[in-house]
């Protein structure tokens, strides 16, 4: 887990969690911490085989060795000197340790291992129905082309990745770079066994304190001596300055490839294949001539009201017959007639089709409390350029809308 502690006196103040790519606020230092070590101890475990090495801390400033009592503040570092002789005296309480120093830049990102084999491709989709064929074309024509293919099925999704690799040994530190991207964390390894407390020597007589002789090359660290009463505590030394940062190990093996994909949706169906073109075949013989059609002429009038002694045209009515009259462009037969009165009237009453201003034997009678009406069987001829209208009665017509379908043969 990452977290968040000021820069200044970190023992002190909360720990703030942090996201692993969410940086700290100015004035606040990053740490990496196993929430698994605050838990409470359990029995000593087999020693497992040793984690690889982790990336070397940063190196805090040492302070000098002062005579018992209260520790002055500490210099700057020189070269260690070589160690001298224990002295008789019980060693002072070490000074509380400085606040850590800024964390250095990031070192360069070590390079990437290689890509893992890929994983293996999902199951082709199912194949798409075939196109529906086209009709084909008259006897005696080419065979058209086939339709085109249809799309293919879309690719099966891809495998889930395969697991981390284990972290690389450490790189020996580089020079500070600008931060790299984070790598995946590496499994924790298991902790080794404690090697065993060596013995404390005894404590000497304190010597006189001699002058300070020039610093030395670092001699080897000397056995640990039984502690002695503690002094006072020292004032804080100042902070040291941040060492370099270890380069980034490099990325470990890619893992083993994610298992098949689910297979694609089926593909749409292709489209129709074009119509065959052929030649076209010979004309058949003539059939039989078939019945006479039965057409119609149509009298309106309209939204006006016809009332009685009123001739009705195409739309509209007038007591002038020669105002509505209707001209026809063939010749035929009238052969029945239907009429509609918009409202039911008291009585009935009988309107006629007049050609050329002349009364003719097609009528057609609507009853009294009725609203249609219809005449016919007749045989009335006409000729092309003849003139048309239908005549109201002189009683029961009603002052309404009224309508006239004349069937016609040829």
């Amino acid at each position: 887990m990452y977290g968040c502690v000021k820069k200044k006196q970190p023992g002190k103040g909360s720990l703030r969690i942090v996201g692993k790519k969410q940086k700290c606020k100015k004035g606040e230092q990053r740490v990496l911490f196993n929430p698994k070590t605050l838990q409470p101890a359990g029995p000593t475990g087999a020693t497992g085989p040793a984690g690889p090495t982790g990336p070397q801390g940063v190196v805090g400033p040492q302070g000098d060795d002062g005579a018992t009592g209260p520790q002055g503040p500490t210099g700057s570092q020189g070269p260690t000197g070589p160690t001298g002789p224990t002295g008789a005296g019980a060693t002072g309480p070490t000074g509380p340790t400085g606040p850590t120093g800024n964390n250095g830049t990031d070192g360069a990102t070590g390079a990437t291992g290689p890509t893992g084999p890929s994983g293996n491709d999902g199951q082709t989709g199912a194949t798409g129905p075939t196109g529906a064929t086209g009709a084909a074309g008259p006897a005696g024509g080419p065979t058209g082309p086939p339709g085109p293919t249809g799309p293919s099925g879309e690719d099966g999704q891809n495998g889930a990745d395969g697991a981390t690799g284990p972290t690389g040994p450490t790189g020996a530190a580089g020079t500070n770079g600008t931060d790299g991207a984070t790598g995946p964390t590496g499994p924790t390894g298991a902790a080794g066994t404690d090697g065993t407390n060596g013995t404390n020597g005894t404590n000497g007589t304190d010597g006189a304190t001699g002058p300070t002789g020039p610093t030395g090359p670092t001699g080897p660290t000397g056995q640990d001596g039984t502690n002695g009463a503690t002094g006072p505590t020292g004032p804080t030394g100042p902070t040291g300055q941040d060492g370099t940062n270890g380069a980034t190990g490099a990325t470990g093996p890619t893992g083993p490839a994610g298992p098949t994909g689910p297979t694609g949706a089926t593909g749409s169906t292709g489209p129709t294949g074009p119509t065959g073109v052929g030649a076209t075949g010979a004309t058949g013989p003539t059939g039989p001539t078939g019945a006479a059609g039965v057409n119609e002429i149509l009298f309106s009038s309209g939204a006006q009201a016809a009332n009685n002694n009123a001739f009705v045209g195409l739309g509209g009515q007038n007591a002038t017959e020669a105002n509505v009259q209707q001209i026809v462009a063939i010749g035929g037969t009238v052969t029945g007639m239907r009429c509609f009165n918009a409202a039911a009237q008291g009585g009935s009453a009988t309107y006629t089709l007049r050609i050329n201003g002349a009364s003719t034997a097609a009528t057609c009678t609507i009853t009294g409390g009725q609203t249609t009406g219809s005449g016919g069987p007749f045989t009335v001829a006409f000729s092309a350029g003849d003139r048309m209208a239908v005549a109201t009665p002189n009683a029961n017509s009603g002052n309404t809308a009224k309508s006239f379908a004349i069937s016609v043969t040829p």
